[in-house]
């Protein structure tokens, strides 16, 4: 998937740069570092000073929304996007104050009263940068784990037609409905998405056939089979299954194409 960089650790530099000036640092960022994986964390408050806007969401307690906080990050991402599409963008949410309550340990989390409204804000975020920017989330992981906001979560993205799965939680304890959240590949957003995997995966098998010394049609047949195995694997992932699921029919895809490919060439 490539080397993967986190957009707070860029944004104080970034904020600085002029407009002229900044392909070059994304050029940088992409072709130089090779960063494949971009997570972008909403701004949230505290006084994380990579959050820019001193910390404010992007919608206040009234609910309205400011969509120019976090404008340096907004910049670089919109930039990163553009320059590197087939990317893996990566949000993570950040509760606002407004919506914490104190737990009996003396912590601070999201007050079960405010699941519906921040799963709302989540998803309008999220369509934001859909609308704005055409970029959609692989993953988002909202910072909390409770079982039933997830599910609130997850119905609305659903509801919202967003393609963004839940990430960041631990699947040993948390399911929403019959899928455990957290999947570690989220479907791909185009058709690229699809064919580009299964073209490295035929490949890399070629190579390796040409390596054992495979002759002939033999070594097409392998190249063929390593790209079902990935079509299997994303198709299922993007449907219902999980990540584990997935692999398996996979797998059962390649050794069914085996045994086929097998008794045609007997």
């Amino acid at each position: 998937m490539g080397w993967g960089v986190d957009l707070a650790e860029r944004a104080e530099q970034a904020g600085a740069l002029d407009d002229w000036y900044l392909p070059d640092f994304v050029n940088e960022v992409v072709g130089t570092m090779g960063a494949r994986v971009f997570r972008y964390g909403f701004p949230g408050t505290g006084t994380d000073v990579y959050h820019g806007a001193d910390g404010q969401t992007f919608m206040d307690e009234d609910g309205t929304y400011h969509w120019e906080r976090d404008g340096a990050r907004q910049r670089l991402l919109q930039r990163l996007h553009e320059r590197c599409w087939e990317g893996d963008f990566l949000a993570v949410g950040a509760v606002p104050d407004y919506m914490k309550v104190r737990a009996v340990d003396g912590t601070m989390v999201l007050n079960p009263i405010k699941y519906i409204a921040y799963a709302n804000y989540l998803v309008e975020v999220l369509n934001h940068f859909k609308t704005e920017y055409e970029l959609e989330f692989r993953s988002i992981d909202p910072g909390v784990q409770d079982a039933d906001f997830l599910t609130v979560l997850d119905d609305k993205l659903k509801s919202a037609n967003l393609r963004t799965v839940l990430a960041g939680v631990d699947t040993m304890k948390v399911k929403v409905g019959e899928k455990a959240s957290g999947t570690a590949l989220a479907a791909p957003q185009s058709l690229a998405g699809y064919v580009l995997p299964c073209l490295w995966a035929f490949c890399a098998c070629v190579g390796f056939g040409l390596v054992f010394n495979i002759q002939g049609r033999g070594i097409l047949i392998c190249g063929f089979g390593a790209a079902l195995g990935w079509l299997v694997y994303l198709l299922s992932t993007h449907f219902w299954a999980g990540d584990i699921l997935s692999a398996f029919l996979a797998a059962a895809s390649i050794g069914l194409y085996s045994e086929v490919m097998a008794r045609v060439r007997r």
